[in-house]
């Protein structure tokens, strides 16, 4: 009975090393899949930054346009 009972004894160290170990692999299977996530946020962010500049940009394009057509107008007009 005491050998038994000191095999049990070494055992539950062990037992909780395992269970440690399991525990561990979890977490870092949940930290991977969230770095994963996070890894790819910037990629959206970048695809969206270039979808919002965009429709901003031809605005600023045309409303230069304008400017530059009144200008000419404008000075054709004061040669007559």
């Amino acid at each position: 009975m005491a050998t038994v009972k000191e095999i049990e004894k070494k055992l539950g160290p062990l037992a909780q090393l395992h269970e440690l170990s399991q525990s561990t692999e979890e977490r870092l299977s949940a930290i991977n899949a969230l770095a994963e996530h996070v890894s790819h946020k910037p990629k959206r962010f970048e695809n969206s930054a270039a979808r919002s500049s965009t429709p901003w940009s031809r605005p600023i394009a045309v409303n230069e346009m304008v400017w530059a057509m009144d200008v000419a107008v404008s000075a054709s007009s004061t040669r007559d």
